[in-house]
């Protein structure tokens, strides 16, 4: 058992609180509990605020490589529908024990939403998605809505349990590049595509409460805005045309950007804006705006039940908080904060600059006051690709900045949260565009004299792994070290050994085989380790099933210059386990101490 460093202790240590839900008539809410590893159901009376443990022995998970929405209300507000390793239990209050929805159909069943008596629900299948309905008061068996689309997400059940809306689109394509928004007729068996385009991505479709209107987000204009047309599937409108989106990439299912107000009037929704977000409230008859809370952090995971708010909260000195909001007074009536963690913290500044062909890039600048020696800068590459980095607690970041390191987070070209255009920026470019935007920051930063340059290095996470590598192979002169983390390797390999979500993503981001295997060589970093002329650190987790163990093996193998390898067991596509983060965050710290601060050769 490893010596606890207690150093570690205020960026790491303490409770995790998540994927909170008002109940259907306002009484509670539930949430998610983390602590030492396991993760339990919680549901607390508002008025009482005594929270009441419902889940002790109900493992909590979609059984899926990615997770996704775990669990919902039903309707009556007696109890919940709980996904258990990708199995749907019925979980009361009354602790009565938890009962299993038979008759589901094999697959991983996740993701319900409930209304009235029904319960509809996302199953993964080994190689696409579908989507079914339970009836619960007549007990029988699940249906398949039969819709011809590899991924189903989201669906959401009219008030009068009749229709279903989806969210769905097919390979190669990902969610945020095409997708479509489509209801399902239980009657008819109809389907109704109601926002379909080739250059057009949707998501997160709703019912308004009176069941008078669908709401949903496009990116039509350009941007992830916000939309409605009658229920009747006519007179589409788009409700708030602004250069912002206001919705994250759809990764998995459960995000909620906007929500409905209980009377139907009004849709409270998320703008993204230089990283970080407002809330803001658009009268649904005239489309007024009104930005209500602007403080300089993000939101996520909004509803609300009458005159209460409840949404998630985090920012560069706040690790995650669940608020609830008193809408009349706007003050925060309860919060469930996240962690120990108390410090001041380094604030974040978002920064434009100018890339190699004049286009603009972004990013988050963490500039501690007082720096290491030599003003050093490690150079972080977020995941997804299509990912984006945030105003949100990150705590290798504040843990390394609390040590004197200038971190610049890069949203390179093909982020999300500068709309449709700069998000596209990656399609056959991965590998280009993220790799000289990452070189082009630091010749800005090294310019204006805030960063050394030559105490540089670069770390990420799977694609943000990717780029690193890709970075440390172009450009081998640039960096003084890399961390690698679960990055991938070997794009050819890739399509074949990653879950199916992601299993031809590639064809997007680099083209389609075989027409393209000569950019597929090029840009593989398995390839051309050999111009890897820096000592390289590389954390993979032993059951990652998105960018598999055998990435970073074959890629170590290849090194010639110095390598640490750190495998950790028990870890998927990214860290969580306690031992793991208390292992990984020194182990960082002291190789690039050693190798980019005191320049001791590789």
């Amino acid at each position: 058992m490893p010596k606890t460093d207690f150093t570690l202790v205020p960026f790491l240590a303490g409770d995790q609180y998540k994927d909170a839900l008002f109940s259907p008539d306002g009484r509670y809410i539930s949430y998610i509990r983390s602590a030492s590893g396991e993760s339990d159901l919680f549901v607390l009376d508002i008025s009482s605020k005594v929270p009441k443990q419902v889940t002790a022995k109900l493992p909590l998970s979609t059984g899926t490589a990615y997770g996704g929405k775990i669990y919902c209300w039903l309707s009556d507000s007696s109890g919940l529908c709980v996904s258990s390793n990708g199995e749907l239990f019925i979980v009361k209050l009354n602790d009565e024990p938890p009962l299993k929805l038979e008759g589901i159909p094999q697959g991983k069943a996740f993701a319900p939403h409930c209304v009235n008596d029904m319960i509809v629900f996302c199953l993964e299948k080994e190689d696409h998605m579908e989507v079914g309905f339970f009836n619960i008061s007549d007990k029988k068996w699940a249906e398949l809505i039969t819709y011809e689309a590899e991924f189903q997400y989201d669906p959401f059940i009219h008030p009068n349990s009749k229709r279903v809306l989806l969210h769905a689109w097919n390979t190669p394509f990902m969610s945020w590049d095409r997708s479509r928004i489509v209801e399902f007729i239980l009657d008819s068996g109809e389907f109704k595509e109601l926002e379909v385009g080739e250059n057009i991505s949707t998501g997160q479709p709703m019912y308004s409460p009176d069941g008078n209107r669908i709401s949903f987000i496009s990116d039509r204009s350009g941007y992830w805005n916000l939309w409605i047309l009658d229920v009747d599937g006519v007179k589409p409108r788009h409700l708030v045309n602004e250069p912002f989106d206001c919705k994250y990439s759809t990764w998995v299912t459960g995000g909620k950007d906007y929500t409905w107000s209980s009377d139907s009037k009004f849709i409270y929704y998320i703008r993204y804006r230089e990283a970080a977000n407002s809330l803001v409230r658009v009268n649904v008859e005239t489309g007024k705006t009104e930005e209500l809370l602007t403080p300089k952090g993000s939101f996520s995971k909004i509803s609300v039940v009458k005159n209460r708010l409840l949404l998630h909260f985090t920012s560069y000195n706040t690790p995650q908080t669940i608020q609830i909001i008193d809408l009349n007074s706007l003050e925060v009536e309860y919060e469930l904060r996240s962690g120990i963690y108390r410090g001041e913290g380094v604030i974040p500044k978002h920064i434009s600059y100018s890339t190699f062909d004049e286009e603009r890039a972004y990013g988050l600048l963490y500039k501690p006051d007082k720096t290491l020696p030599g003003n050093p800068c490690i150079f972080v590459i977020h995941g997804g690709p299509t990912g984006m980095r945030r105003n949100e607690f990150e705590p290798l970041v504040q843990y390394l900045a609390s040590l004197g390191w200038t971190l610049a987070l890069v949203n390179h070209r093909g982020s999300v949260g500068y709309g449709r255009e700069y998000r596209q920026k990656l399609t056959h470019s991965w590998g280009i565009y993220d790799v000289k935007d990452t070189i082009w920051l630091k010749k800005q930063l090294v310019d204006e004299g805030i960063i050394s340059s030559d105490k540089c290095a670069i770390m990420g996470g799977s694609a943000g792994g990717y780029t690193t590598l890709k970075t440390l192979v172009d450009y081998p002169t640039e960096m003084k070290a890399g961390v690698n983390l679960y990055g991938v390797t070997d794009l050819f390999a890739l399509g074949e050994e990653t879950h199916f979500l992601e299993a031809k993503y590639d064809q997007m981001l680099v083209g389609d085989l075989p027409e393209h295997a000569k950019e597929y060589y090029e840009r593989s970093p398995i390839f051309h380790a050999e111009k890897i002329d820096v000592p390289l650190l590389v954390l993979q987790g032993e059951d990652d099933p998105v960018v598999v163990k055998s990435q970073s093996d074959r890629l170590v193998e290849k090194l010639h210059n110095h390598v640490e390898y750190k495998v950790y067991s028990g870890e998927g596509h990214g860290f969580s386990k306690w031992e793991t983060l208390q292992d990984m965050y020194p182990r960082i710290s002291r190789f690039l101490k050693k190798f980019v601060l005191y320049e001791i050769p590789g």
